[in-house]
């Protein structure tokens, strides 16, 4: 199964969103599951990969828990706060029931402010 920050995948294979790769409906904070994000420039409108791209379809293709993503996102303080909007729309903290819509968001905000390619 795949959960973007977008409703429709090809949206998020398109323009960049989060994409997390998993087996239940049910997070494990603590599990490994594979987030993805597009490289745009190598995907159609359509959500499909162009023929000269594919050795570099993701920007992002790496492992995290979504404790993991809490704790760098924690670790940026107030700024990531501000820069999110926390204060109106928080995320759930890892023992507060976060589903998968939740790590995808988190991991799109914390793209968007540092980054995600290199942890």
């Amino acid at each position: 199964m795949l959960t973007g920050t977008d409703i429709n995948i090809s949206v998020c294979r398109s323009e960049g969103y989060p994409v997390v790769h998993h087996r239940t409906s049910l997070l494990n904070v603590d599990k490994q599951y594979r987030l993805t994000i597009s490289n745009t420039e190598c995907w159609t409108d359509s959500g499909t990969v162009k023929f000269n791209c594919l050795d570099r379809i993701y920007r992002v293709d790496s492992t995290f828990s979504y404790r993991e993503l809490w704790n760098i996102f924690l670790s940026y303080g107030e700024h990531i706060k501000q820069f999110c909007d926390f204060k109106n729309c928080p995320y759930p903290d890892p023992n507060s029931n976060p589903q998968f819509i939740d790590f995808a968001s988190i991991a799109g905000t914390i793209d968007s402010f540092v980054g995600l390619a290199n942890w």
